[in-house]
């Protein structure tokens, strides 16, 4: 991955409470009716019922309303915005070790943002996250080590990259993408179509487009898995729909290649992926920009 692409990942402190519901803290909760409430109103946008509600929590302790009331601040949802007192909480959030907050506080000393740039404290709090199992860490720090990102300090390396994305695609599928190109492309490791298909499958019933559209192309030339057009098709055809630039720009060449039979076909087994497909919008928005506008 590129470095800009780091940078998009490190930047989203601001919206990182989307990420919340999908994760179990195992930290002191001094009221589960306090947080859930915090919680409630935050993800409905009532920001004033969400404002006493998360103070009490925060007061209390709980990381989980103090990260909630921190963004709050920072972004001036129901409160005057006051960046000291957002960092004053995301701060004490992540002194818990609460992994999210610990992602955000990284952010922050990452851009310089209510912090003085400090790469040491950066790295130190992503790499906590992550080693809690917080998926943006662990995917960021893949990315990093994967072509090496000077502002972290990291030097370039593959193992410790493919390390980083296999604890991702643990808990998420669609970062098998991550493998699945670094095995199709065979840059810097061995070229393995055969583990390629293995986890671009993964990813592309996880809803991955780019991993449906490069699985397309290995089902199409027969490379790691027995040629199957119909195959290709459907997987390049559900890309498409999930506006793939590649896969909109290589369907209609792939569709000459078929009879109609075989793209009826390939459009019925098409539609039976999507109807079993369990597709996680939120984080794929999250990670990879892709559905963004659902």
């Amino acid at each position: 991955m590129k470095a800009k692409h780091i940078s998009r990942l490190i930047m989203m402190g601001s919206l990182i409470f989307l990420l919340i519901s999908q994760w179990t803290a195992n930290a002191v909760t001094p009221s589960e009716k306090e947080t859930s409430e915090c919680r409630k109103y935050l993800d409905i946008m009532k920001y004033s019922q969400a404002f006493a509600v998360c103070t009490e929590a925060a007061k209390a302790g709980d990381p989980d309303a103090q990260l909630g009331l921190s963004l709050m601040y920072l972004n001036g949802w129901g409160v005057s915005q006051n960046e000291d007192e957002a960092i004053r909480l995301l701060i004490a959030a992540a002194d818990q070790r609460y992994p999210p907050a610990q992602y955000a506080l990284a952010s922050s000393y990452m851009t310089g943002s209510g912090v003085p740039k400090d790469r040491t404290k950066a790295l130190m709090l992503l790499r906590q996250s992550a080693e809690q199992g917080f998926i943006l860490g662990q995917t960021i720090l893949g990315s990093a080590y994967e072509s090496g990102y000077e502002p972290l300090g990291i030097e370039k390396d593959t193992n410790r990259a493919i390390g980083w994305y296999s604890k991702a695609a643990e808990q998420f599928e669609a970062c098998h993408y991550e493998l699945g190109r670094i095995y199709f492309s065979g840059e810097d490791v061995e070229k393995d179509l055969v583990k390629a298909a293995h986890h671009l499958e993964k990813a592309a019933r996880a809803g991955m487009p780019k991993a449906q559209t490069l699985l397309g192309l290995i089902y199409n030339e027969g490379e790691g898995v027995p040629k199957d057009n119909v195959q290709a098709y459907a997987w390049i055809s559900i890309a498409e729909k999930g506006k793939e630039p590649l896969a909109i720009q290589i369907l209609p060449a792939l569709s000459k290649e078929m009879s109609a039979a075989e793209r009826d076909q390939a459009k019925a087994m098409a539609n039976e992926i999507m109807a079993n497909s369990d597709i996680d919008v939120t984080l794929l928005c999250q990670i990879y920009g892709q559905f963004c506008d659902r």
